[in-house]
């Protein structure tokens, strides 16, 4: 067996070079962190409100997060995609590559899709699309009920208007009752 040399085919023997970080597959973790490492360095060290920065970010997260099921949500209302898509501000496009992960991730479908016509077209919910989107609304309705609850137990005192309000009311008893 003649010994060939392939400028493209990278053998870990247990020693790396620098060079090597940008052909090997298993290295993309690093280059990952370490961009990760300089955007955290870069918050941190660029002056501001960190906390207000991180509560904005969480705020794109958990909005992204939530947008299939509100795509859903107004397609069940307004019984279009089209529709749905503009009252969110988001393409027609976007709007059912959004539904399409969804129902690929899920394993089955969300929408029965009508297509255009003399009549016009439209989108409903499936059955298991209106037991997804259902049992979305009651996680909804359990995360605000924990929200109230947790934020009543750390926070004892009468928020309500008109109500007293005393600042030394304020828990710090790990044990004080709580959601769950």
């Amino acid at each position: 067996m003649e010994n060939q040399k392939n400028s493209d085919v990278v053998v870990d023997r247990g020693e790396a070079k620098w060079s090597d970080l940008w052909l090997k597959e298993d290295y993309w973790a690093i280059w990952i962190g370490f961009f990760i490492l300089l955007v955290s360095a870069f918050m941190i060290f660029a002056g501001g409100d960190i906390e207000k920065k991180m509560a904005d970010y969480n705020a794109v997260i958990a909005a992204e997060k939530a947008k299939p099921f509100k795509t859903v949500e107004l397609i069940q209302a307004t019984g279009s995609m089209l529709n749905a898509c503009q009252c969110m501000h988001m393409s027609y496009s976007k709007g059912w590559t959004t539904i399409n992960e969804m129902e690929r991730q899920l394993g089955y479908p969300v929408l029965i899709r009508s297509q255009g016509g003399s009549n016009g077209g439209g989108s409903s919910l499936t059955e298991q699309g209106a037991a997804l989107l259902s049992a979305y609304r009651r996680l909804q309705e359990d995360v605000q009920a924990y929200s109230q609850a947790a934020f009543e137990k750390y926070f004892p005192c009468d928020h309500k208007l008109g109500g007293k309000n005393d600042a030394n009311a304020i828990s710090t008893d790990e044990s004080a009752p709580g959601p769950g």
